[in-house]
């Protein structure tokens, strides 16, 4: 992969960005930085200091976000909205955001090399792939090929569960199971992830006048897409809403915006601090089947041996720049060829040779400074590893709304891991990490010894950030962030030899969007006499009895009882302690408590009873 050049850049532990030189990433960044629309971000609720993060979701759109949002325009009326004071606003701020004079076109894929590149350029391919993904022989056979297409023009998920049984029943599941059709969409959410994963799906712009916010978001998981209004002056967030599908036209698949039928949702002040509240609980990823549970804590996690890694690497930093400095370096150039002659031991060369003093000199030189300047942070900072000082999210833990929080994930293949500091500021959860475990490393993407040498010598870090978002098309709550790491740059072999070494990471950059559903895993209840058995006939008055709570798997909450909330006939409601069973896992049992003959009264306890 990485065959030619003596620098080779990529992402840490992370997705691969090519056959890059360090000076090809400094230029881009800095023509992307100059055609970015809004300059200005949101200011960080915590420190006050604007996150990478936040400038991220104010960044200039692609041309097929640009697309899916004149979409939007064109479809929506005045019509639309309840209130017209609501609608000229939003088409007031819709024209001054300067978005009618962006140009739209479609996804251009960042590698073209990629196999995601080869999906996004061919029809057959796109749909051949999607079609494996399920046993299907959409090639050969017509129907295959009329229901994976068809499955791609869903706009939202009622429309893709309907189809997608369509798809199990050709592949020979007639009858699927809860399990098999969460399966089913599992691998159609990692296909369709897989496929646009290094495009923009967050994109904003600030109109210059008076500062109102335009924010677009793309989920390619979901076939969503959003548009958000926030007036400067703090009013109610105006969202509209509707699905995309994926067509195709000309051979290349092709997004296509269609307005839900009530495409507008109002979020007040109240609204958005019940969605703020969700936060807490355990949430799953459906691209990977993760679980993340989010609880309150007292304290963080502090890293082991902090000190001795650090130390590690300004030793081997120190060691490097000293040879360095000590090697000579003699180049010649032939005035009739042009090409050079590199010397590590001076030998006079004739015409037409001619020796190149200042080159030979300070061949070296940048490659110095840098060894100087990032051993001289590390000496210096009191943030020493690269999990603070390279934090994108400005996650300092600082703040009176700040409160320390906890967040562990536990992956399918058993492998479970937490982040090491986590605060909550009341509307974001962020974490960090360092990486210290070869579990997290996709070995296979990068090249021969790279990714051990981030683990072992690099202390390569991570971030996330999470934010509880409300999406009106299906009326719940996700929640919505990034995983963020660094890029990498390695020494390679000057002949392709495939020997690289890590020389510098640097540059944040996101490596996953995450989308995540509130975990539920409740599927039956039912009365149970003493001895958990279940009544055959009517419940029996003035005994005591209890509730059996069936889950469909082991809930985080397993390991502390767990509470059942419930109303009787009558006023208020009766709050029950759950119980794990001792012999099956995965059923609960409330404590004992007494039916009441009577119609006005609620349930009590049965050490209640006799009071």
């Amino acid at each position: 992969m990485f065959r030619s050049g003596q620098l080779i850049s990529g992402n840490a532990i992370g997705r691969h960005s090519g056959n890059v030189a360090l000076i090809i990433i400094a230029i881009l960044t800095i023509l992307l930085a100059a055609l970015t629309l809004a300059q200005t971000s949101f200011a960080d609720e915590v420190n006050g200091l604007p996150s990478e993060a936040d400038e991220a979701a104010l960044s200039a759109p692609d041309p097929h976000v640009v697309g899916l949002a004149k979409g939007l325009m064109k479809q929506l009326e005045k019509t639309h909205f309840k209130d017209p004071e609501t609608a000229r606003l939003v088409f007031e701020i819709l024209k001054k955001s300067r978005l009618p004079s962006w140009k739209a076109g479609p996804i251009v894929p960042k590698d073209f090399d990629s196999e995601s590149a080869k999906r996004l350029a061919s029809h057959s391919i796109f749909v051949e792939q999607l079609g494996d993904a399920y046993g299907l022989l959409t090639f050969n056979d017509d129907r295959h090929r009329e229901a994976v297409e068809a499955l791609l023009a869903a706009t939202d998920q009622k429309q893709r569960e309907a189809r997608l049984r369509d798809v199990l029943k050709l592949s020979g599941v007639d009858n699927p199971s809860s399990e098999e059709r969460q399966k089913a969409l599992a691998k159609f959410t990692k296909f369709m992830a897989q496929t646009y994963f290094d495009q923009q799906t967050r994109a904003g712009m600030e109109t210059i006048d008076d500062g109102d916010r335009v924010l677009f978001e793309w989920d390619p998981d979901r076939g969503d897409f959003v548009t958000r209004i926030q007036p400067s002056d703090g009013s109610d967030e105006i969202v509209l809403h509707g699905g995309v599908s994926v067509e195709f036209d000309g051979g290349a698949p092709k997004l296509v915006f269609k307005l839900d039928g009530d495409p507008v949702t109002i979020m007040d002040k109240e609204q958005r601090e019940a969605v703020n509240r969700a936060l807490f609980g355990e949430w799953i990823n459906p691209r990977d089947g993760s679980r993340w549970l989010i609880e309150a804590a007292d304290g963080t996690q502090t890293p082991e041996a902090e000190e001795d890694i650090v130390a590690a690497e300004i030793k081997r930093m120190k060691s490097e720049l000293q040879k360095l400095k000590g090697e000579t370096i003699h180049i010649w150039i032939n005035e009739e060829t042009g090409k050079n002659t590199i010397q590590y031991k001076y030998k006079r060369l004739k015409s037409p040779f001619v020796y190149m003093k200042d080159l030979s000199r300070n061949f070296y030189k940048d490659k110095i400074e840098l060894l100087e300047r990032e051993i001289h942070d590390r000496e210096t900072s009191s943030e020493a590893l690269p999990v603070d000082r390279f934090d994108p999210l400005k996650a300092s833990g600082k703040g009176k709304q700040v409160r320390a929080a906890s967040l562990k994930i536990s992956r399918l293949d058993g492998y479970q891991y937490a982040y090491e500091t986590v605060s909550y500021d009341g509307k974001r959860l962020t974490g960090k990490r360092t990486l210290r475990d070869m579990h997290d490393v996709d070995v296979d993407s990068y090249p021969a010894g790279v990714a051990q040498q981030l683990i072992a010598q690099w202390s390569p870090p991570e971030w996330v950030e999470l934010k509880p978002d409300f999406r009106p098309r299906t009326r719940d709550v996700v929640l919505a962030g990034e995983v963020w790491r660094l890029h990498y740059s390695a020494d390679g072999d000057l002949f392709g030899g495939g020997n690289y070494t890590v020389s510098s990471i640097q540059d944040p950059y996101i490596d996953e969007v995450l989308s995540l559903t509130k975990a539920a895993t409740a599927v039956r209840l039912q009365f149970v006499n003493m001895d958990n058995q279940p009544f055959s006939g009517e419940l029996p008055f003035g005994k005591p009895i209890r509730i059996e709570a069936e889950f469909d798997d082991v809930p985080e909450q397993a390991k502390r009882s767990v509470q059942l909330s419930w109303k009787a006939a009558g006023p208020g409601g009766t709050l029950l302690d759950v119980f794990r069973s001792a012999d099956r896992p995965k059923i609960y049992h409330s404590e004992p408590f007494i039916l009441e003959a009577s119609k006005e009264k609620a349930a009590v306890p049965a050490d209640e009873a006799d009071k």
